[in-house]
Parts: C-alpha cells; structure tokens; sequence
C-alpha cells in the first residue's frame, strides 16, 4: 500500500512540475546562431571542398552566411506555428538573395537540439541566444 502512494505522490510532482515549467515556445528555441557544414566530393583534379551554412535569428532578425559565399540578412515574423514546425516570413531582406519577401519552413527537434531549415535537415546550435 505505501508503494502505491510513493507512486501517487511522485506523479502529482511531475504533473505539477510540468504544469508549473511552460514548454519553451518555437520562436524562442530558435534564437541563436545555426549550423550545417561538410565537404563536397573530389573534382576530377581530387580536390575537395569545404561548405558551410549558418542562421542566426535573434529578436526578429535573421543573417544567413554561408561558403561559398552567401550573405542576406533582414527580418522575420512568425506566419504559421503547429507541433514542431515554424514558418517564418522573411521580409526587409538585403544581401545576394535579393530584397524579395519569402516564406521559409524550420523543423524544430528539440529534444536532439536541431532544425531542418528549407530542405537542409542538420543545423546544430553553436551559440545560444546572447
């Protein structure tokens, strides 16, 4: 019988805790700087090279860099939130992709920390929001 109430009281914690700690909002998990990186395979001389691709969207704003050279910044606002799935619409935007507004689909994976950013799945934080 004290087994049961061990039981019972240690799930009303965890019930309480869970009520009590909101769950971290999609918009919030994003902050910070992302990354994807690796190398392409050799060219017919067998050399080889190295690419990378970053975002980083703090309060509103977003700067993609990237090699070979890729560099846009601007805004972001949230335009549909479901599950693990964002969609942000990118606006007042400058840099190599041009000032065109757009849309753009994050996969969130909190529980392995990363995203699917468009159709590059594997973005890992490097730096937390600051």
């Amino acid at each position: 019988m004290k087994f049961i109430s061990v039981i019972g009281l240690v799930f009303s914690a965890v019930l309480v805790f869970s009520i009590a700690v909101p769950a971290q909002s999609n918009e919030t998990f994003i902050q910070g700087k992302w990354r994807l990186d690796g190398h392409l395979p050799p060219n017919q001389s067998g050399h080889s090279m190295s690419w990378y691709q970053e975002w980083t969207f703090a309060d509103g704003t977003f700067i993609e860099e990237g090699y070979p050279p890729l560099n846009q910044k601007g805004r972001f606002r949230i335009f549909k939130d479901e599950n693990n799935k964002l969609t942000l619409e990118l606006y007042e935007q400058s840099g190599d992709l041009g000032s065109k507004d757009s849309k753009l689909i994050i996969i969130i994976n909190k529980e392995h920390d990363t995203l699917k950013v468009g159709q590059n799945p594997g973005f890992k934080r490097t730096k937390p929001k600051t």
